[in-house]
């Protein structure tokens, strides 16, 4: 045997195995042995792979059990073998076909009782001529024929149980996710919903605070319009103490009432001014990106807002650079990272912390997948240059510019 056939009969075991007695039936076993390998078959043979002894090795236990069908050869030495008893025993146990083939009467042997009612061979005339008959191998053929189907039926309906079984998992499992997506999407909706309404309520706050901030400024100017009003006539009012002699105290007092209500309406649009300022910042530094990016209509900039005096990216920034990377890689664009510091520090400090939160956001790319490159990092401080919006409410950020 070749080192393929061993390893295949050490995992698949024997089609045969033939137990019988050395001391008068090994040439009959022999020839039977040789009958059935002509047919195709494997078959096992003690006086090929064991040596004789008085206990059962554990290798010939092994390939005994998963053999397939054993043929017993009851032969007069047979009668009394301990050994033969033994597996005869140990095959017993997988409940497999036993084919007892009577070379002499067997009834009287020891293991006797452990085979009585299977059906018998008789073989004893052929037995004493060393002839193998045509009966007797088209039994063993059937039996292993027979065990074979068994198997096939019982591999089979292991096999549709499992499948009924991993179907049901599966249909289980597909059913319990669609529940958790379906519960996801109405979360998200009532969600978008929610933030829906908020924008719409800062867009209709902000637009009554520039409408507040207009009328403060009409105000402002009507004022002044009533100082330089005032001014001429106290201009008047002068030449007119000049002519008539009125008392001059009259007339300071008077411009004095005049300076306090201007000093109460500038306080009163410094305050709306502040106010406004206040509420820009707290709307920006709240501010979300948006949940979905959509790589057919991406804008070509994007802000990445920071904590003061860090330079560690947010978590909800982090999700939303993964989602805007998928179509950065899809488009392999040309980046441009411009980071700003506008919390009043020194400019030699605004510019690197600037500068690292630049790099903060370049390194997150770059250890996501997107070639370095495509990207520049630049950091600009507290710098005046292309002021705009965002800087002149204090807004400390990383621009993202799609070239």
């Amino acid at each position: 045997m070749n080192i393929i056939t061993t390893s295949q009969r050490y995992f698949t075991g024997y089609d045969f195995f033939i137990s019988y007695s050395r001391l008068d039936c090994s040439e009959y076993a022999s020839n039977l042995a040789n009958k059935i390998i002509e047919q195709k078959y494997s078959c096992y043979l003690d006086q090929w792979g064991s040596q004789p002894g008085k206990e059962l090795p554990n290798s010939l236990k092994r390939k005994l059990k998963n053999s397939s069908v054993l043929i017993l050869l009851g032969s007069e030495a047979s009668l009394l073998s301990n050994a033969i008893e033994e597996e005869i025993n140990i095959f017993e146990q997988t409940k497999k076909i036993i084919i007892p083939v009577e070379l002499c009467n067997i009834t009287e042997a020891s293991w006797f009782k452990i085979i009585d009612g299977t059906a018998r061979s008789n073989e004893k005339i052929n037995f004493k001529n060393n002839i193998i008959s045509e009966t007797l191998l088209t039994r063993i053929k059937n039996s292993l024929n027979y065990t074979r189907q068994s198997s096939r039926i019982r591999n089979s309906i292991v096999l549709f149980i499992f499948l009924m079984i991993l179907s049901i998992g599966s249909l289980s499992y597909l059913f319990s996710k669609r529940k958790e997506i379906e519960k996801v999407n109405l979360s998200l909706n009532d969600s978008i919903k929610i933030r829906t309404k908020e924008l719409v309520n800062i867009e209709k706050e902000l637009s009554s605070k520039e409408e507040s901030l207009q009328s403060t400024n009409d105000s402002l100017k009507q004022t002044k319009d009533h100082l330089d009003i005032t001014s001429s006539d106290l201009s008047n009012t002068v030449d007119s103490l000049k002519k008539k002699g009125v008392s001059l105290n009259n007339i300071t007092a008077e411009l004095f009432v005049n300076k306090e209500k201007l000093a109460e309406t500038d306080k009163g649009l410094m305050t709306s001014q502040e106010r406004v300022n206040n509420f820009t910042n707290k709307t920006l530094n709240s501010y979300e990106p948006p949940f979905n990016v959509e790589c057919e209509c991406l804008k070509k900039e994007h802000i990445i807002l920071f904590d003061v005096e860090s330079d560690k990216l947010k978590p909800i920034f982090k999700n939303y650079l993964s989602k805007l990377l998928i179509c950065l890689k899809k488009n392999k664009s040309q980046i441009e990272l411009i980071g700003y510091d506008r919390e009043n520090y020194s400019n030699s400090y605004a510019l690197n912390l600037s500068e690292r939160r630049a790099s903060s956001v370049a390194t997150y790319l770059k250890e996501n997948g997107y070639d370095g490159s495509n990207i520049r990092a630049i950091g600009r401080g507290n710098s005046e240059k292309d002021k705009k919006l965002l800087d002149l409410v204090g807004l400390s950020r990383v621009e993202l510019i799609i070239q």
